[in-house]
């Protein structure tokens, strides 16, 4: 192990974790409440992988900007007058204050509140109003000082906008590959849309959980980690439904680079799960795919 995880775990305490499942032990406690684990956990998960951080239909215009947390790190999307979202660190690079205080739609620029910069969609500063006493002072006035928002890597795939933080993450599309592979052949993904109410809005179904990320990802993903990869007995079983009465899969699992995943015959899979009311995604429109399928990323 390297110093930086021997901080926060120990050899024989990661020897546990990592032996065979029927004699394995889970992570130590601390691992859910140490901040210094949390924070190697962002340095060494979150930070080099893409992250979904918001749906595209929150901003669909040019002008709409929105400001965010992540991982205690203020940073703010904006879509540009080209059409394109970015992300940004939130922080004027001057003064240290919040460049975007609140959600706003249809913006030309953004005029920072504290010294009164103004900067175009794209981050980049147009404006520093009375720097040296002309209202209309440019940015040249700021002489060597730093004055463009600092841009985090991302990109925007099939209406969820990602980030990379240390911006040395591999290439999204091949990140997204091995799930486009699987998904492709039931669901036409390229063509989803939002759903929407009857106001016209989109329909985003939002958490708030106060618990350590682990504790959530342990319980959310329970259906492809515990029934998938976990319970051996689960995959053998015509109860749930993994087989049919002749021991025919009708499940598939899938781990490949950063995807997890497991797909279930729907039409074996009765009450297990819950339906899903919402228009088709499949290739017919008039028909329901065959499969549906639970996935998460794991860190590469």
């Amino acid at each position: 192990m390297d110093d930086a995880l021997n901080q926060v775990i120990s050899e024989d305490e990661r020897d546990a974790v990592m032996a065979p499942l029927e004699t394995a032990l889970t992570l130590p406690a601390r691992a859910y409440t140490d901040d210094a684990w949390y924070a190697l956990e962002v340095d060494r998960v979150f930070a080099r992988n893409w992250m979904g951080v918001l749906f595209a239909c929150e901003l669909p215009d040019p002008g709409d900007v929105k400001p965010f947390d992540l991982f205690d790190m203020p940073l703010v999307a904006m879509r540009g007058a080209d059409g394109r979202l970015r992300v940004f660190h939130n922080i004027v690079p001057y003064d240290g204050c919040l460049a975007v205080m609140a959600e706003r739609r249809g913006l030309a620029e953004i005029e920072t509140y504290y010294h009164g910069l103004v900067y175009d969609l794209a981050g980049k500063l147009i404006r520093a109003p009375y720097w040296n006493t002309d209202p209309d002072a440019g940015p040249e006035a700021l002489g060597d000082r730093e004055g463009d928002l600092s841009e985090v890597r991302s990109k925007e795939r099939m209406g969820v906008l990602y980030v990379n933080l240390d911006g040395r993450a591999g290439d999204i599309d091949a990140w997204l590959g091995p799930w486009r592979d699987l998904v492709s052949p039931h669901y036409a993904i390229d063509r989803l849309v939002p759903a929407r109410n009857a106001d016209g809005k989109p329909l985003i179904e939002k958490r708030r959980v106060a618990c350590n990320w682990k504790t959530y990802m342990e319980n959310a993903s329970i259906n492809m980690l515990h029934s998938g990869f976990t319970h051996e007995l689960y995959c053998k079983s015509p109860d749930v439904p993994r087989v049919d009465s002749e021991g025919n899969a009708r499940f598939e699992l899938m781990m490949e680079d950063a995807l997890l995943a497991f797909g279930h015959d729907l039409a074996m899979s009765g009450d297990t799960y819950d339906p899903v009311r919402l228009p088709t995604a499949g290739h017919d429109i008039t028909a329901k795919p065959g499969w549906d399928f639970l996935r998460t990323s794991i860190p590469t």
